[in-house]
């Protein structure tokens, strides 16, 4: 009866950590509220908009659009303050398009976490890039080359999540997002819950 017990209590937890690995952390990140609901924006000058179309080009539902006039500061759209365990990785995928003129001058897209403990204190970065010159709407995943780290160090509490555009000297940018996911990765939810049983179960012997 005791071992059923445990086995009961070990699949209970696994469907909990699958569920809750399989939610998208963000807030309206297929931006289908048709505003920027949960999402934050920095605009440095008077020729940048970040603003959501409401028959998107990406699967006929609303997108982002964000534009960059050529002048000053990067364009950014960013959530903040996002929960997440320590020690996760992070699966994130978003659909996208980037659109530059780059006759002269010089533009491009990424996105980025920024970690950061209970305190609010910063611990660590990730970044991709997210460059496509067809002028076709592109799937992001972690497979894309990146710099930092995807992982979140063990004492993190949040992550800030941030897409980017920049662009000067002659150069503009539109770059369009839709089905922005930010989700723990399933395989390292399941290895912290398994973790903590163990040291649980130490704990009690």
């Amino acid at each position: 009866m005791r071992m059923s017990w445990k086995f009961f209590a070990l699949m209970l937890l696994v469907a909990v950590l699958a569920v809750s690995a399989q939610a998208n952390l963000l807030t309206n990140g297929d931006f289908n509220t048709g505003d920027l609901t949960g999402w934050l924006t920095t605009l440095p000058d008077a020729g940048d908009s970040i603003t959501v179309e409401a028959v998107g080009g990406w699967d006929g539902s609303p997108d982002a659009v964000v534009v960059h006039g050529g002048v000053g500061a990067d364009v950014v759209l960013y959530q903040e303050n996002v929960s997440i365990p320590g020690g996760v990785t992070l699966d994130i995928s978003l659909a996208f398009k980037t659109v530059f003129n780059v006759s002269s001058g010089w533009a491009g897209a990424g996105i980025g976490v920024n970690y950061f403990d209970a305190d609010g204190g910063y611990l660590d970065w990730g970044w991709a890039d997210l460059w496509d010159t067809s002028g076709e709407w592109v799937t992001f995943t972690n497979d894309y080359i990146t710099s930092g780290t995807w992982t979140a160090p063990a004492n993190a509490a949040s992550v800030t999540l941030s897409i980017k555009e920049w662009a000067g000297d002659g150069a503009t940018g539109t770059m369009y997002v839709d089905d922005v996911v930010l989700t723990p990765e399933p395989a390292t939810m399941l290895l912290l819950g398994l973790g903590g049983l163990v040291i649980r179960r130490r704990k009690k012997a």
